[in-house]
C-alpha cells in the first residue's frame, strides 16, 4: 500500500457508515476532499519515484493532522479525502488549515533542491436534507476545484 492510507473502496465504504449515523442522530459531519497541486508537473519532471514520494508524505500529513475517529484516504491519483465525524464547518476549517501548513512545510529533496508541495481543498458539510454521502462528496469537489481556479493552495467552503 503506497501511501498507507484508506484506499478508495474502504474509505467511501466506512463514510458510508458515518454519513448514516450523522444523518440518524443529528450530528456535525464535514468532508474534505484535497487534491495535490501540479501533480502532473512533479512527475513529468521528476518521475513517477518522486511522485509516488510526495504522495507518501502528504499522506502522512493527512494522517498526522487529523484526530482519533476521522477517516483519511487516497481515493484516485493525487486525491485524498477526509471525512470529519462531529465536526462542523469552523473546526473542519481548522484541521483542513493544519493539513495545509503541514504539506506546506514538507521539502521533498530532488536533485534541484527542496520541492515545495501545495494542496487545494474543498469542504462540505451535513446539511439538512443531504440525502446521500454524494451530496457532499460532489459539493467538496466543486469547492475544491474552485480553490484550484482561485490560484491553489486554499481552502474553499462549499
Amino acid at each position: 500500500m503506497l501511501t498507507r492510507s484508506s484506499n478508495r473502496r474502504h474509505f467511501f465504504e466506512s463514510a458510508q457508515r458515518a454519513f448514516e449515523f450523522a444523518q440518524s442522530e443529528g450530528e456535525p459531519l464535514a468532508f474534505l476532499l484535497l487534491d495535490i497541486d501540479d501533480f502532473k508537473k512533479i512527475n513529468d519532471r521528476f518521475g513517477h519515484q518522486m511522485g509516488d514520494q510526495v504522495l507518501q508524505r502528504v499522506a502522512e500529513c493527512g494522517v498526522q493532522t487529523t484526530r482519533r475517529g476521522d477517516l483519511f484516504g487516497r481515493i484516485g491519483g493525487e486525491e485524498f479525502a477526509l471525512l470529519l465525524p462531529g465536526c462542523d464547518a469552523d473546526l473542519a476549517l481548522q484541521i483542513g488549515s493544519r493539513l495545509q501548513r503541514a504539506v506546506r512545510q514538507l521539502a521533498v529533496p530532488t536533485t534541484d533542491g527542496p520541492l515545495k508541495v501545495t494542496i487545494s481543498q474543498g469542504l462540505a458539510v451535513l446539511r439538512e436534507g443531504d440525502m446521500s454521502l454524494d451530496t457532499l462528496y460532489v459539493r467538496a469537489d466543486e469547492a475544491m476545484y474552485q480553490a484550484k481556479r482561485q490560484g491553489k493552495d486554499q481552502i474553499v467552503h462549499g
